[in-house]
């Protein structure tokens, strides 16, 4: 049988496979795991609460659930296709882009690295989406549709970083979750110029990056 062509980033398949006795306790006690859940709940009981309070109907909350994942899933996933695969030079670059394209591509050279697949420094991250938080808040509109879509962008990020680290680190043998894990090994183990969205794989589907078992490059 003929092995695919490698890429210059993508690391012995063997690497993949996720230790069997790991669970949701490894999950939550992982320090970078458990950080990210400190320091996210205050943000989603205060800024869901004003979103609440604000909201004027259900549906309105529905429809600002929707929107805020949506746009949330869409950023991401252009920002992984355009940025996060790019290693720019110049240091003012890095610097403006927050250095993600060198990070992003350590965590590809070495995915099975136990810290690699997490993001460690969520304050920035906090601090931005209070930040857009705050704004809404200001405006003289009725703000509940904006806090409650920026909540679900927020909490998407949040879930997201944690099924990432489980695709990496636990078995994944829900059915559903073995899907994401198998999409998401593809952008690794195959071509990463493809799956680009992690459980939103829609977006792949949509721009044409979603792996047919042909895309290589």
């Amino acid at each position: 049988m003929t092995e695919a062509p490698t890429s210059p980033h993508r690391p012995d398949a063997r690497r993949a496979v996720a230790a069997r006795d790991r669970g949701l306790r490894d999950l939550i006690i992982y320090p970078k795991t458990r950080k990210l859940i400190l320091v996210w709940t205050p943000y989603a009981l205060v800024v869901g609460g004003l979103g609440l309070w604000h909201v004027s109907s259900a549906i309105v909350a529905t429809a600002a659930v929707v929107y805020g994942i949506l746009l949330y899933s869409l950023i991401e996933y252009l920002m992984h296709r355009f940025l996060y695969h790019w290693e720019p030079q110049n240091r003012w670059v890095r610097r403006l882009t927050a250095d993600v394209g060198r990070h992003h591509m350590n965590h590809h050279r070495e995915p099975a690295k136990y810290g690699g697949a997490i993001n460690g420094n969520q304050v920035p991250v906090v601090m931005l989406a209070s930040a857009i938080a705050a704004f809404f808040l200001s405006l003289d509109v009725v703000p509940g549709f904006a806090l409650i879509a920026t909540l679900a962008g927020a909490m998407n990020y949040m879930t997201q970083e944690l099924v990432h680290f489980g695709t990496h680190q636990l078995p994944m043998d829900n059915r559903l979750l073995a899907i994401v894990k198998r999409h998401h090994m593809l952008h690794h183990y195959r071509d990463e110029n493809s799956n680009f969205g992690l459980f939103w794989t829609f977006w792949d589907r949509i721009f044409g990056t979603r792996y047919d078992g042909r895309r290589l490059g």
